[in-house]
């Protein structure tokens, strides 16, 4: 499972999902008009949503959003980056711990932290199962792009992984959380080889529309070796999903997240 580096990433969203075809005459100004209202996009295609009884964790639009706070670095040299981001969402719609991190191509650790301060800052529609708020673990993705007149920043509710097949606004499945002493759980990893450390490995779900886990697997990065590396303490069986999202309804798709090293 390969990821496209940050400067394709941001380039792909800003000129082929933002211009699309009328990219002759797609200025920095309509790029960046274009890129604020990315979020409220998702609003229209997803319209039965806010009153839905089963709905995944979503993005808000406006002063509350993660655009709105995200406060860029004035030292920040003009470029493409992209900050990926995991946080678990309340039931009231804050965010707590979030994690933040770069996946391929180096960002500076200054806007990483910008990025983490603003994803704790903003506010979330929280999730629901039967009716009810309940409390999920996201998949952010948060792109910035310093190259323009003024900088354009979009942040989406997934990590790019299954962009090809789903387009950029689709969500991610968001693992539920049942038990709060247990909301950082992830897969950790021990017996690691010599000689390979800070192994970066990916961990891959196959969620089903009803948000059961129906495979999981270690999946190559770096040269890593998933059959020479063992988990600790985990069973995937154990875990449970709000699906993944698409056009407003549910459907399989695959949970991907790194793993790192001690």
């Amino acid at each position: 499972m390969g990821a496209d580096t940050g400067e394709q990433l941001v380039s792909d969203i800003a000129i082929e999902l933002l211009c699309g075809s009328a990219l002759p005459w797609c200025d920095k100004n309509m790029r960046h008009a274009l890129g604020l209202a990315v979020v409220a996009m998702t609003f229209v295609c997803w319209p039965h949503l806010s009153k839905a009884t089963d709905a995944p964790a979503r993005l808000v639009v406006g002063e509350n959003s993660i655009e709105e706070l995200l406060r860029l670095p004035e030292s920040l040299e003009a470029g493409r980056y992209a900050v990926h981001c995991e946080a678990h969402i309340l039931r009231t719609g804050h965010a707590v711990r979030p994690y933040c991190y770069t996946m391929a191509e180096p960002v500076p650790a200054n806007l990483v932290r910008a990025v983490i301060k603003a994803a704790k800052r903003a506010r979330y529609v929280p999730a629901v199962r039967a009716g009810e708020p309940i409390e999920v673990y996201v998949l952010l993705m948060v792109l910035i792009d310093s190259t323009l007149g003024e900088p354009m920043i979009l942040a989406v509710p997934n990590n790019g992984v299954q962009r090809k097949k789903f387009g950029l606004l689709y969500s991610s499945p968001q693992r539920l959380i049942r038990n709060a002493r247990r909301a950082a759980s992830r897969p950790i990893l021990r017996d690691i080889p010599s000689g390979r450390p800070h192994l970066l490995i990916w961990s891959q779900f196959q969620v089903d529309e009803l948000g059961n886990v129906l495979d999981f697997r270690l999946e190559e990065i770096h040269g890593a070796r998933p059959r020479a590396i063992q988990l600790s303490d985990y069973d995937a069986s154990n875990e449970k999903f709000v699906p993944g999202y698409h056009e407003g309804r549910p459907v399989a798709m695959l949970f991907v997240e790194p793993i790192f090293s001690p």
